[in-house]
């Protein structure tokens, strides 16, 4: 049940408050620890196998990948569209802009932002970690994914992380759901915790082969609400995690599903990549 007093409210956002900077210092501890143990034992980076991955001068937190690799990185740049992400070709410091496509439909998250395109090293990582299994691929992954909260549009709100579900069978196929994976090492590094708010209920097949409307179809009626941990996103702010996006169906429901079923005050999606 929400607060309704004044009193009742204030207690409310005084206690998240405390509970998000305790968070953030339980994260800063852990980076620092893992950081640690790094710089005596440096792993090789896991985008060409070769180069030890060392922190920055002055810095003790190791980076993803190494710097040749990462600068193989397609950084998502503006101008974009801001309520989808897609970029498009236009002055560098245009900024208030919506596309067509966007402009003709109803959609149900506030806005989607991804930090790099999905092409390259970034679109091999991604599906050697789905479809390879190489699951540890999630830590430098999720890194990846955190520097999309920089993003002003995040600030002032105090936001929770829901994965994108996957069925139970694809799930035993994979062994992981990369979306649970990627929120994790996320929520590591930022503080935010995570909720796996949602549940695919129907095993449908994949959706990198299916335009929009297929996909729109393909999940009909195949999200919904978790009944243990819905409740726990009432008229909170929703950060949709997954791993691409590319047509924006599947956030586009699972946006849906947490505003009308779910009754989240805010959706964003954030994607390690926009397709």
């Amino acid at each position: 049940m929400l607060p309704t007093s004044r009193a009742q409210i204030s207690g409310t956002a005084t206690a998240r408050a405390l509970a998000f900077l305790a968070r953030r210092a339980t994260a800063a501890a852990r980076v620092a620890s893992r950081s640690l143990l790094d710089t005596v034992y440096p792993p090789l980076c896991p985008g060409c196998d070769t180069a030890w991955l060392l922190p920055r001068p002055g810095e003790t937190q190791r980076l993803p990948l190494c710097r040749n690799c990462l600068s193989l990185l397609s950084a998502l740049e503006k101008p974009f569209c801001n309520t989808c992400g897609q970029a498009f070709d236009g002055p560098p410091g245009m900024d208030d802009f919506r596309c067509s496509n966007c402009e003709r439909r109803r959609l149900h998250f506030d806005f989607a932002i991804a930090p790099f395109r999905s092409d390259g090293l970034l679109r091999d990582l991604i599906h050697q970690f789905k479809f390879a299994r190489r699951s540890t691929l999630r830590l430098p992954l999720g890194r990846l994914l955190a520097a999309g909260l920089h993003d002003p549009r995040f600030e002032g709100e105090d936001w929770i992380m829901v994965p994108v579900p996957i069925h139970r069978r694809r799930q035993r196929q994979r062994t992981f759901n990369q979306a649970r994976e990627l929120a994790a090492i996320c929520s590591q590094y930022s503080g935010l915790p995570v909720i796996e708010a949602l549940v695919r209920t129907r095993h449908t097949p994949p959706q990198s082969r299916l335009n929009r409307n297929q996909r729109l179809a393909n999940l009909a009626d195949a999200i919904h609400p978790h009944p243990g941990r819905a409740p726990k996103v009432r008229g909170r702010a929703v950060l949709l995690i997954d791993d691409v996006f590319t047509t924006g169906a599947t956030g586009d429901i699972c946006a849906k599903v947490l505003r009308t079923r779910c009754a989240a005050r805010r959706v964003a999606v954030l994607t390690l990549a926009r397709g």
